[in-house]
């Protein structure tokens, strides 16, 4: 008997610790994403030479 509330036990903490985990997994995850984005923007717009705002094509003379 006691060992089936052991069991139970341990499972319900294994489960609490895994939907932990995956929350904060899924906003570091999102966090990361949103900084690489923002990389990628800047970097799309540098080798393009298009301004972003205003999507005027600007040569490098």
């Amino acid at each position: 008997m006691l060992y089936g509330y052991i069991i139970i036990m341990s499972s319900i903490l294994i489960l609490i610790g895994y939907s932990i985990g995956r929350r904060i997994g899924i906003k570091e995850g999102i966090e990361k994403g949103k900084a690489l984005n923002s990389i990628l923007f800047k970097q799309k717009s540098y080798y393009s030479n298009t301004c972003p705002i205003c999507k005027t094509n600007h040569d490098k003379n």
